[in-house]
């Protein structure tokens, strides 16, 4: 299992790779894009890059952390780290950002409230809460949820998940791709 894990933080890498090698190749091409159509990438990338330099997401790909606390890739291991609820808080309101930002519709609704952020699933008409609450299993839940959000993020731009439990790296994949993509994205020629 823990070879797979590495294996798909690997192809992660060299995803990341390609896309810079991509986005290396696009700026030596001249884009044309209508006035409407280059204000709203400029506005997109502008907002997509303060939210990147406000959630400071650092550290190494299987140990990041976001504004400076560790979000771990384990249930069992946010007991044992006291600011691992605040993590998830702040990754929540990033995740939120960027989909209203981006225009990404995601499938459960999220309320960013720091500590006590929530995630609402439609189809069974539950909240569930981002934080240790009476049970277990509730929270469990709502990591799972949030995460499938975080894969809708990927999903919405061909990317696919490191792993579903990798917060984190996950994010940072879909924020590293996005400014790439907003910086040297091609447009289809009948756009323009």
């Amino acid at each position: 299992k823990a070879y797979s894990l590495h294996r798909r933080f690997e192809e992660a890498d060299r995803t990341r790779s390609r896309l810079f090698w991509e986005a290396d190749q696009n700026a030596t091409e001249a884009l044309i894009l209508p006035p409407k159509l280059r204000l709203l990438k400029i506005q997109q990338l502008h907002k997509v890059s303060t939210l990147q330099n406000i959630f400071i997401l650092s550290g190494s790909s299987n140990l990041l952390k976001i504004c400076g606390l560790f979000l771990p890739n384990s249930f069992d291991e946010y007991k044992n780290q006291p600011n691992a609820v605040m993590a998830l808080g702040y990754a929540c309101q990033l995740v939120q950002s960027l989909s209203a930002y981006l225009e990404i519709i995601l499938p459960y609704q999220m309320i960013p409230m720091g500590l006590r952020s929530v995630i609402y699933d439609h189809t069974s008409e539950s909240e569930y809460p981002l934080f240790f609450s009476i049970s277990d299993d509730m929270f469990r839940m709502g990591v799972y949820l949030f995460n499938r959000n975080v894969q809708t993020l990927l999903a919405s731009r061909g990317l696919s998940v490191v792993s579903l439990k990798h917060t984190l790296p996950n994010i940072e994949l879909f924020l590293t791709h996005e400014i790439i993509r907003l910086t040297f994205d091609k447009i289809p020629k009948d756009l323009c």
